[in-house]
């Protein structure tokens, strides 16, 4: 109604746009919470659509914004069983989180940057599944590997060393498909460095599961 009420009054663009942005979120924290149904997840992403090209391009709303929506076309094809519409769903996923990486302003909060770069990199991890896997593990072996850029001091950064453990774990994918034995060893750097962060007194599970994975 609030809407409605704007586009009566010839409200401004940016005006609108943020409240198109507003009522997103909103749908955003419903799937956040389990709402995932298609019909939610394409209502919400009909929304983001509305505000993002009203947005001040490159500024962290727009950003933002961006990312929700690649988020929400990745959920969207993991309600999907046939590898052509996945593909197609993790795809227009890709086109989001690059643009939000090619248009961001520098000034944009390092934590963006490297939440920007690990999910491209998860949305290529699972596009591997379903497309040409040799391409998307380079894809996002080189994601993953930006994102750890965005952590200055592994001390600050919680999940540094899933990060690690991702890494390394796209390294041991690819060392399946090609140059096995330097792919193995990034492999083992990239677990080891996890390690060096967990500790079966801290984080039980994550040490066990570090282990494994090294084994």
């Amino acid at each position: 109604h609030y809407l409605q009420e704007l586009e009566q009054a010839e409200a401004g663009p940016l005006t609108r746009a943020r409240t198109y942005l507003a009522a997103a979120q909103v749908c955003r924290d419903r799937v956040e919470t389990g709402a995932t149904a298609p019909a939610t997840l394409d209502f919400a992403i009909d929304l983001y659509r509305q505000a993002i090209p009203g947005l001040p391009e490159g500024e962290l709303d727009w950003c933002d914004a961006l990312n929700d929506l690649a988020s929400l076309y990745w959920l969207h094809g993991q309600l999907e069983y046939h590898p052509e519409v996945i593909s197609l769903w993790l795809n227009r996923s890709v086109a989001a989180y690059r643009q939000a990486l090619a248009g961001a302003l520098v000034a944009i909060p390092a934590l963006n940057w490297k939440r920007l770069y690990t999910n491209l990199a998860t949305v290529y991890s699972l596009l591997a599944n379903v497309e040409d896997p040799l391409t998307a593990l380079q894809q996002s072996v080189e994601a993953f590997q930006k994102a750890l850029q965005y952590i200055p001091d592994p001390q600050e950064a919680a999940d540094y060393a899933d990060l690690q453990n991702s890494l390394g774990s796209a390294y041991w994918r690819l060392a399946q498909l090609e140059r096995p034995q330097p792919h193995l060893h990034q492999a083992i750097s990239a677990y080891q460095e996890a390690l060096n962060w967990r500790s079966p007194q801290t984080h039980p599970q994550d040490y066990a599961m570090l282990q494994n994975n090294l084994g």
